[in-house]
């Protein structure tokens, strides 16, 4: 990314469960006790949302135990959003299909909590389906139910992510520093406030983790916090223009064929150069900027091609012309050689003549001075 790192949005909060944590309240999975705890003081503190990113299976049954304590701090909150999972899915006429989808415990205790699926494809960049869809249910992505209707429903059905900066830009804390704040009474809490909360694992050794050119590692609960950021902004990855750039690149390319017959080599060659100057600059400024993605490759890679060929057009016939050039001054070469042949010729023989000869090859050396 040429223009470095953009501060991502400040209204959404991190808490994140480290190896530290977990050595600490562990072994993992942690008792769900600490997400309720977690939720109740978030509530206290007036957040405008809570994401529960970590999946909480119902495979554990020790904690199970603890649904219950989590349940009804949930329902007394009325805005946590707990993480489903979709099983294989299909994209299908813009539209992503699945034959499973995996419930939190939470949500089979009580259908009326809202989740959002974690699924996202990684494909020519990570994108996140906004809506999957099974026979009978349809779900969010967490991101689009942290974010709420009116951000994610004029998002693209699936949203490329615009990971611009290291995931730990966002304001972030672990989840020992955050009870620490709560039972100091920090006056930092109040920061809290009318934030959407993303409570995830970002320890290497539990957390799924990519890549993107600002961290080495970067944990699932990042994934979902940019896509947050990006459905907040409208910073996700445009790319709706990509037909009409296919259209409008190939109507360029043939007006630059047109054009360029026009000119002699060396205005050509300028053409080219500032044509190629200009494509680089505007595709810069359209994906730097504006985060449009364009078919630039249609463009760049024709006109290039086009640029050698002239070149090679140009070269082989400057190449003529040399073989041309050099052609007649061998034959010149030839013609002079066979002349002053001839001219001592005459001339040896004018020593040997009468007056008559001599006047007449006098007459033919000069004429063949002459030529």
């Amino acid at each position: 990314m040429v223009r470095g790192e953009v501060k991502p949005d400040t209204n959404i909060v991190l808490i994140t469960i480290t190896s530290n944590d977990i050595d600490k309240i562990g072994p993992w999975p942690i008792k769900r006790s600490y997400y309720a705890l977690l939720i109740n003081s978030l509530s206290k503190l007036k957040v405008k949302k809570i994401g529960i990113e970590v999946f909480l299976t119902a495979k554990f049954a020790t904690q199970t135990l603890y649904d219950n304590l989590l349940l009804n701090e949930a329902v007394k909150a009325g805005n946590v959003v707990f993480s489903s999972v979709a099983g294989g899915i299909i994209e299908k006429d813009k539209i992503f299909l699945t034959d499973s989808l995996s419930f939190p415990s939470p949500k089979l205790l009580n259908e009326k909590l809202h989740i959002g699926h974690l699924n996202y494809v990684d494909e020519n960049g990570i994108n996140i389906p906004i809506q999957i869809k099974s026979s009978n249910e349809t779900v969010k992505s967490f991101s689009a139910e942290l974010a709420g209707d009116e951000f994610y429903s004029k998002a693209p059905y699936k949203m490329e992510l615009n990971i611009n900066s290291s995931w730990k830009k966002f304001k972030h804390f672990s989840l020992l520093e955050f009870y620490k704040l709560v039972n100091d009474n920090s006056e930092e809490l109040k920061n809290f406030e009318n934030k959407r909360i993303i409570v995830g694992i970002s320890d290497p050794q539990i957390a799924g983790n990519l890549q993107s050119i600002f961290d080495e590692q970067l944990p699932g609960l990042a994934i979902h916090a940019f896509a947050l950021d990006n459905l907040i902004n409208k910073s996700y990855k445009n790319n709706n223009l990509f037909l009409t750039s296919t259209i409008l690149f190939l109507i360029l390319l043939t007006v630059i064929i047109i054009l360029q017959n026009k000119y002699n080599f060396t205005n050509t060659l300028k053409f080219y150069l500032i044509t190629f100057a200009a494509f680089l600059f505007i595709s810069f400024v359209l994906y730097e900027f504006f985060n449009i993605k364009l078919y630039y490759s249609l463009f760049a890679l024709p006109l290039f091609v086009i640029s050698l060929v002239d070149l090679f057009y140009y070269s082989a016939g400057e190449k003529l012309k040399l073989k041309t050039a050099i052609d007649e001054t061998e034959l010149l070469k030839t013609l002079l050689t066979n002349k002053e042949k001839q001219l001592v010729d005459i001339q040896n023989g004018l020593k040997h003549s009468t007056i008559e000869e001599s006047d007449s090859l006098k007459t033919k050396i000069k004429t063949l001075k002459e030529e």
